[in-house]
């Protein structure tokens, strides 16, 4: 038996026994997990979005493996944005459970989400259109090729720079946009 410390995000909770649910961890330094939470009388139940820091307890005989001494950081309100955030930051969570491999981390894309839980009521809807086109393309889903000269400027910008940087985008036409919303929600 091993323990590590991490910091993850929840993607996904299953009822497998009443006592002790199922969940699907995208932590940083270990990739998405599905680990069992043993329930504490005092600790708040888990749910999906929550940014938790806590301590992975690994079995030698078991491939699941249990985590403890959860402390929640931050966690999505779909109450307090509107809701094209709600829908952007759902693309962003499909996108990170379908196609990243378990045990596989990525620490960008880690950080990347960190960043948008901490910031999402902040952030313009156009900026969160950029960060999920980011995600994309780190995943190798999507080229900067676009038939617009300043759409595919925009998109050279998002894949050179860091996530961070997306933000510093200011007075984009309403055309570019159009074609990057366009391009996301394809």
């Amino acid at each position: 038996m091993s323990i590590f410390k991490d910091q993850g995000i929840i993607l996904h909770i299953k009822k497998w026994e009443e006592k002790y649910p199922l969940c699907k961890v995208f932590f940083r330094e270990y990739g998405i997990l599905w680990v069992q939470k043993t329930r504490k009388k005092k600790e708040k139940p888990l749910d999906i979005w929550y940014h938790i820091h806590s301590e992975i307890i690994t079995h030698n005989e078991k491939s699941l493996h249990t985590i403890g001494n959860i402390k929640v950081w931050e966690y999505f309100s779909s109450q307090e944005v509107l809701y094209h955030q709600t829908e952007i930051f759902l693309r962003i969570l499909a996108c990170v459970n379908s196609r990243i491999l378990p045990w596989n981390p990525n620490y960008e894309i880690f950080d990347m989400i960190h960043f948008y839980l901490q910031n999402y009521s902040n952030i313009w809807v156009p900026w969160s259109w950029l960060i999920y086109l980011k995600l994309r393309m780190l995943l190798g889903e999507m080229s900067v090729d676009h038939s617009d000269q300043t759409t595919q400027k925009v998109l050279k910008f998002v894949y050179t720079s860091s996530y961070k940087d997306l933000i510093k985008l200011k007075n984009i036409p309403e055309k570019t946009l159009s074609d990057i919303t366009m391009l996301a929600q394809s």
